[in-house]
């Protein structure tokens, strides 16, 4: 039972992230990092929850990367809005 609670929390993190796939394959374009390994790799990851293996610490530190990830996404965000309003 725990199992299915952790790979649920696990799941929503992933997913969380993969929403923003565009966002993040827009900001490659115009940068050094390409993230379409890690994309693939997240997905992949999704595909094969049930296999695996991880403890509560590791979810919890999951979860902490995933909201630094929103948190940078969210600047990134900001950022363009407030470059394409200065260039209007």
């Amino acid at each position: 039972m725990v199992k299915k609670v952790l790979q649920a929390k696990l799941k929503n993190c992933l997913e969380t992230i993969l929403e923003f796939e565009n966002t993040l394959l827009f900001y490659s374009k115009s940068s050094v990092t390409n993230f379409s390994e890690e994309i693939n790799f997240l997905k992949n990851s999704l595909k094969k929850l049930e296999e695996i293996e991880f403890d509560d610490k590791d979810l919890e530190r999951i979860e902490k990367i995933t909201l630094k990830f929103l948190a940078e996404i969210k600047e990134l965000v900001r950022q363009k809005i407030i470059i394409k309003t200065a260039v209007q």
